[in-house]
């Protein structure tokens, strides 16, 4: 924690001194080979790239400090789709490269990108090469461009260019920070190799990785994915009184309380992405300081070799809350009940009819449930009366809105001294 700590304030700081500036060399017309790098808006496209993880060298061009002894090359390293090496030096590998350039490789990179911190950092280490006769330095012939466009003229092929500003140059100046941050290591540059020029110590590196003798099972045919509507419960209850008379029997003309309710689960959203099954079961070059045990030709050095020795299918389950755009409740008089007064209780009672057979009350609500209490409901007909609950959801960003109603429940309202039959 505390090294990573240290890193990021020295990133912050080289970032406030230097990250305005940005400049790229020696790439040629153009076909670009930062196309597969670098995104139009100066961010670096690790997604494109096969990442290598941290590679450490003992060189003879870098420092032996007294007491402490030789210090270790450190890079990030990266292979682009058409077999390009990518290194991201760390700061003081950088400086010891532009101190040594021959011997390190620099002056076999096809083209390079720095920050303004590496800029810095390399061309320190060139006057100071310069200053032993070990080096040169030439900066004429350099164009500036917009930080804007810088990006976008990297890509196109633009050699020998610089920019100062925000936009393109910020996006990769973090980049390079956030994975500083990551690996502990300060990185303020991009060197590029074409496969015709990769330094030795990483082609052997290189082969091993691009082995065309590799047979990689095909992917997995994973299910289709699968929306699961949320259900949706009702209920609808008789509150009081146990047990109501029509109105027109009750001295108090109590009428009926009706409590409705409704609720509405989440929507699940099931899908599958494919994965690939590693083979794992041997022991990497340099892990824990033992020697390796891999047989298998892709791999490389520092981490674990890894096989896709098949394919599986990973399962995802996204749960999206559904509420009610629109609910109502609702009581109806049976259409059993209604025969009955019109065909059986008219003729005990000349002239019984239905008065009024349905009582509604609309409301909404906005959230996943609902609830909504009718009090004193003047019911003047006798029979079973049936309780319904519907409404409107607001549907998810994987389903439509639906409608919903139906039964939720059943009450009987008496007439005194008159038996229902129905």
């Amino acid at each position: 924690m505390k090294q990573h700590i240290a890193t990021m304030l020295l990133v912050v700081l080289l970032l406030v001194l230097f990250s305005p500036v940005a400049s790229v060399s020696a790439q040629d017309g153009d076909d670009s080979v930062w196309g597969e790098v670098l995104n139009p808006d100066g961010s670096i496209n690790y997604d494109n790239l096969t990442d290598g993880g941290i590679v450490t060298e003992s060189a003879d061009w870098m420092p032996d400090i007294p007491l402490i002894g030789p210090v270790e090359a450190v890079y990030h390293i990266y292979e682009t789709p058409s077999g390009n090496l990518v290194q991201l030096p760390s700061a003081t590998t950088l400086f010891f490269m532009a101190l040594n350039p021959q011997a390190s490789g620099m002056t076999d990179v096809s083209s390079s990108l720095f920050s303004g911190a590496g800029t810095m950092l390399s061309t320190a280490g060139i006057i100071s090469a310069m200053l032993n006769g070990s080096g040169s330095i030439d900066f004429s012939g350099t164009d500036y461009v917009n930080s804007e466009q810088f990006a976008d003229a990297v890509i196109a092929g633009d050699a020998d260019i610089w920019s100062l500003g925000t936009g393109d140059i910020l996006n990769l100046v973090w980049n390079l920070a956030s994975m500083s941050i990551e690996d502990g290591s300060l990185y303020t540059a991009l060197l590029l190799y074409t496969p015709d020029n990769i330094p030795p110590e990483f082609a052997e590196l290189f082969d091993l990785y691009n082995d065309d003798d590799i047979d990689i099972p095909a992917p997995a045919r994973c299910p289709a994915a699968v929306v699961t509507p949320g259900i949706i419960s009702t209920e609808g209850l008789l509150i009081a009184p146990n047990y109501p008379l029509v109105t027109g029997q009750d001295p108090d003309k109590r009428g009926v309380d009706i409590s409705f309710s409704a609720s509405v689960a989440p929507t699940i959203h099931t899908y599958y992405t494919e994965v690939p099954v590693f083979d794992d079961a041997c022991r990497a070059l340099n892990f824990d300081g033992q020697a390796s045990d891999c047989t298998r030709p892709n791999g490389l050095p520092g981490q674990t070799k890894r096989e896709i020795v098949g394919w599986e299918c990973q399962q995802h389950k996204d749960a999206y809350p559904e509420t009610f755009s629109l609910a109502y409740g609702e009581i109806r008089l049976t259409q059993e009940s209604k025969d009955w007064i019109l065909d059986t209780l008219s003729i005990r009672y000349p002239g019984a009819y239905v008065h009024n057979p349905k009582f509604t009350w609309p409301a909404s609500s906005g959230s996943s449930t609902w609830s909504y209490t009718a009090q004193r409901a003047p019911v003047a007909d006798p029979g079973e009366w049936a309780v319904y609950v519907g409404g409107q959801t607001s549907g998810t960003p994987v389903s439509d809105s639906r409608g919903f109603g139906g039964p939720a429940g059943l009450f009987d309202v008496w007439l005194k001294e008159t038996a229902l039959v129905q």
